[in-house]
């Protein structure tokens, strides 16, 4: 595996300013700091989708979201070849359009109630870098709104004054009083939320790069 031949795995850096990805990615238990990017990802995004085939947006929302985090490894890799850098994308969809952050608070609205009572899919890539090598993967999870009605309505108001929404993907965080207008998730939480922790696991483990062990978990309060 690649990382099991040195001596010393290499430090990490997460290329990202979101502090749900940074949250998440600490509790794989390794040491990392933070450098963020001046990657435009909403004019990557547009131009990447402009001529898209409304029937394609799924398909376009998958590859915009693993472009532009490889971009982001790319930009700080060239900085710091001597790290993993480790960064992701988000972009929700619905079946015909793609959403990326809204530019204010009247678009955030019109997102939120464009997506009540129907199902949107969440894609998060996550792209991981060392020098020469790089490697990325997706993960989808199909999150389902709420119907429209008065109360439905009045959060998303109430949401979308707070400004909470404009630095999400699809005008709206999980995690957050978004959360309220959610009925039901189809696949991982983490995805939504940003960084899906359990697929990055697996996939650092099969580089060779040590995560929580098994010794650790089994040392934490499990009594012989």
């Amino acid at each position: 595996m690649f990382f099991e031949k040195m001596s010393v795995p290499p430090p990490v850096i997460l290329a990202s300013a979101s502090p749900r990805r940074a949250s998440l990615l600490g509790r794989l238990g390794i040491p990392f700091r933070v450098e963020t990017t001046d990657i435009p990802e909403s004019e990557i995004l547009i131009r990447m989708v402009r001529d898209y085939s409304a029937k394609n947006a799924y398909y376009h929302a998958r590859k915009a979201c693993s472009s532009i985090a490889l971009e982001k490894a790319r930009f700080v890799s060239s900085r710091f070849p001597d790290h993993l850098i480790i960064s992701a994308d988000t972009v929700v969809s619905t079946e015909n359009q793609i959403l990326g952050k809204p530019s204010d608070r009247e678009n955030a609205i019109e997102m939120l109630r464009s997506l009540s009572g129907r199902d949107h899919c969440v894609y998060t890539a996550v792209a991981l870098r060392f020098g020469s090598f790089e490697k990325t993967f997706r993960s989808k999870s199909v999150v389902t709104f709420y119907p429209s009605d008065d109360f439905q309505e009045e959060l998303i108001r109430r949401y979308a004054l707070s400004g909470d929404p404009l630095d999400k993907a699809g005008a709206y965080g999980i995690q957050e009083t978004g959360g309220l207008l959610v009925s039901k998730i189809k696949g991982s939480y983490d995805t939504v939320v940003g960084l899906p922790l359990a697929k990055l696991a697996r996939q650092l483990h099969s580089l060779g790069y040590p995560v929580l062990s098994i010794k650790e978990v089994s040392d934490a309060g499990i009594d012989s």
